[in-house]
């Protein structure tokens, strides 16, 4: 069956759209077994105005949806593509060789244009980058756009991540170390500002999802990689 968004009216609970993502926005089989989740980008005064951007970690892409023209592409980027020198890392004894691409992908708040600044990475990489939704939403994509934004440091290969707007901090679920990390976006991205939040040899033995909800961490935790 072909992937599809799928929006719910949560003050009704009746279903208010399905869209199926265009037989161009996937590479090939795998592509759908990738797309393992939407990050939403909406403002509050703007609901029929939003974007979603879904990461596909199998086939290595992002894919753009607008709302209001209810049409999507895809984006391939190298920042998309999994670092083969961030293989092989160890989660609960195991060693972890999946080639994951883009794995996670992290809102920040809006500026005074309404445009925010994508934070991304793939599951192998111990790299982070970004790039401004402006560019996204124009469907006219200049592959200078993309931005390396530093090194995380040795084993920190996270998958998801989320963003906390009153500290401006990025939170990241670091499966390699069963932790979360957390940086600053305003300090330079390097091994000295990324700091381990929280590490727990036992609850937090690969952490599957992550989310930030006002000044709280929600973790989803899966001990069998």
């Amino acid at each position: 069956k072909q992937p599809a968004i799928v929006i719910y009216d949560l003050q009704t609970h009746k279903q208010i759209l399905y869209y199926e993502l265009k037989a161009n926005d996937l590479i090939n089989e795998r592509t759908s077994g990738g797309l393992t989740s939407i990050a939403v980008d909406v403002t509050e005064n703007n609901c029929d105005d939003a974007y979603a951007y879904i990461n596909d970690l199998a086939t290595e892409g992002m894919i753009v949806f607008f709302l209001k023209k209810k049409d999507s592409f895809r984006i391939n980027h190298s920042t998309f593509v999994h670092d083969e020198s961030s293989l092989n890392f160890t989660v609960a004894g195991y060693t972890i060789p999946w080639k994951d691409g883009l794995f996670s992908i992290a809102l920040s708040e809006p500026n005074y244009n309404g445009d925010r600044t994508v934070y991304y990475h793939p599951l192998a990489s111990i790299q982070e980058f970004s790039v401004n939704t402006k560019y996204l939403k124009s469907g006219t994509i200049n592959v200078d756009q993309f931005k390396s934004l530093g090194i995380k440091g040795q084993n920190t290969q996270s998958g998801s991540h989320d963003y906390h707007p009153g500290s401006r901090t990025l939170f990241f679920g670091n499966v390699a170390q069963d932790a979360i990390l957390c940086w600053r976006v305003d300090d330079k991205m390097t091994p000295e500002n990324v700091e381990i939040a929280v590490q727990d040899h036992e609850k937090l033995v690969y952490i599957s999802d992550l989310k930030v909800i006002g000044n709280y961490i929600w973790v989803l935790v899966n001990k069998m990689p």
